[in-house]
């Protein structure tokens, strides 16, 4: 056997312990964003399901700020349910949801406007409208 044939075995050796130690590694890969992205559970989406017993539809209608960074979202209230019990059901809701809620603006019987801030400091405007006239 020639020195060439002995580094060849050694080194066919060094390569099957290593695949071995590869194989039988107990393996705790985590792909990224997968696993996290299941943990992760969208506010807005909770929140949607809470309005749905006061609200029409089972979504919100996207509308439009007048300044570019608050999230605004309409909806129109179930006419079986009144503005005043309305209004404690989705205070209840923001603040069982993380929402840092700062101030109700009412049109009296009208419209309510839930002004608040998401958990990431993000401004966020809920609008309550009432149908019955």
């Amino acid at each position: 056997m020639t020195w060439s044939e002995a580094g060849l075995i050694l080194l066919s050796i060094a390569v099957f312990a290593g695949l071995f130690v590869m194989v039988s590694q107990e393996q705790n890969i985590q792909l990224s964003g997968t696993a996290q992205d299941e943990t992760e559970i969208d506010p807005l989406g909770l929140i949607e399901e809470d309005f749905a017993a006061v609200c029409y539809g089972s979504s919100f209608r996207s509308s439009y700020s007048a300044s570019g960074d608050t999230l605004v979202r309409s909806m129109d209230l179930l006419s079986t349910v009144s503005i005043h019990h309305a209004n404690l059901i989705i205070t209840r809701s923001l603040a069982r949801h993380g929402f840092n809620h700062i101030v109700t603006l009412a049109a009296p019987d009208r419209k309510l406007s839930f002004l608040c801030h998401t958990s990431h400091d993000r401004p966020v405007r809920f609008e309550l409208n009432s149908t019955t006239r």
